[in-house]
C-alpha cells in the first residue's frame, strides 16, 4: 500500500501522542490509593467469582482505571486528529468554541468536532454540537465568502457516512480518510498504539495490585492464602466511611513502587 509523504513527520508526532497517554495512565495508577478501589458494585464482582484475591484486585483496578482510560484515550484521539490534519491538508486546532479541527480547501472550510465513538453523548450534548456548528457556520459566512462544511467525526465504529442537514456525521475509517485523504490512516495509527502496548505498564499493573492485595490482608478481605472472604467485602462496602478500617489508606502506589526499586 502507498504510503503518502506527510506521513513520516505524522507518525513522529502521533507516537508522542500515545507516548502521552501512558505518562497519564501511570500517574493515576501510582497516585492511587488501595482502599478506593473496593468502591464498587460487590454484587458483580461476586458474580464474575474470582478464583482468589489477587484476580479480585485486578478486577477492580480494571474497572476503577477504565472510564479514565476511556475519556484520557479520547483526548488523545483528538490530539492525533489535529496532528494528522496540520500534515496532511495544513489544517489546525480550531479557536472556534466548540470546534476541534478546522482546515481550508477549494474555498471551502471544514469544521470538525472530533468525537471517540458513536454513542458519545446524551440529547442535550448532541443539541449542543448542532448549534456550536450553527453558531460557526453564520460567524464565518459574516466575515468571507465561504462555503462552511460542518463534520461530525466519529474515531471509531463501522464505516458510515449520513448527512445529518445540520452537519455530516462519518465514522470509523471513512473519518480518517476524510480527515486527510488516505483511506490507510486509521490503520497505521492502530499499528502505532499498538507499539506502545506495555510500556512499563505490566509492571506496575501488577505491584497495584499486589498492594491492593495487601491492603486485603490487613482489613480482612482475604487470608493469607488469598482466599476471599466476600461477607467482610460487603461489610465493608457497606459500613459508614468514618468506621472503615483505615489501615494501608493512605498509601499511594507510587510509594510501593519507589519502596521496592
Amino acid at each position: 500500500m502507498s504510503i503518502p509523504d506527510w506521513w513520516n513527520t505524522t507518525e513522529r508526532d502521533i507516537h508522542k501522542c500515545v507516548e502521552g497517554f501512558s505518562s497519564k495512565l501511570q500517574a493515576k495508577i501510582e497516585e492511587l490509593q488501595p482502599h478506593r478501589v473496593i468502591e464498587k458494585n460487590p454484587f458483580l464482582y461476586r458474580a464474575r467469582n474470582p478464583e482468589d484475591a489477587y484476580a479480585l484486585a485486578n478486577h477492580l483496578l480494571s474497572a476503577f482505571l477504565s472510564s479514565s482510560e476511556e475519556t484520557m484515550f479520547g483526548d488523545i484521539l483528538e490530539e492525533i486528529s489535529i496532528v494528522i490534519c496540520k500534515t496532511s491538508r495544513s489544517g489546525r486546532k480550531s479557536g472556534i468554541q466548540g470546534i476541534d479541527v478546522e482546515y481550508d480547501e477549494d474555498n471551502e472550510r471544514t469544521l470538525i468536532q472530533v468525537k471517540s465513538g458513536r454513542n458519545w453523548g446524551n440529547s442535550s450534548q448532541q443539541k449542543k454540537l448542532k448549534e456550536n456548528f450553527a453558531s460557526a457556520t453564520r460567524v464565518l459566512r459574516q466575515g468571507a465568502r465561504i462555503q462552511v462544511r460542518c463534520v461530525e467525526g466519529i474515531c471509531y465504529g463501522p464505516s458510515e457516512t449520513k448527512d445529518k442537514g445540520s452537519h455530516i456525521r462519518i465514522v470509523g475509517n471513512d473519518y480518517w480518510a476524510d480527515l486527510c485523504g488516505w483511506r490507510d490512516a486509521g490503520r497505521y495509527i492502530l499499528h502505532i498504539v499498538g507499539s506502545h502496548a506495555g510500556n512499563g505498564m505490566y509492571d506496575l499493573r501488577s505491584r497495584a495490585c499486589e498492594d491492593i492485595v495487601s491492603y486485603f490482608r490487613e482489613t480482612g478481605i482475604c487470608d493469607n492464602r488469598g482466599r476471599v472472604n466476600w461477607d467482610r467485602l460487603f461489610d465493608l462496602i457497606m459500613t459508614p466511611v468514618r468506621r472503615r478500617p483505615r489501615a494501608h489508606a493512605n498509601l499511594r502506589i507510587r510509594d510501593v513502587v519507589s519502596r521496592s526499586s
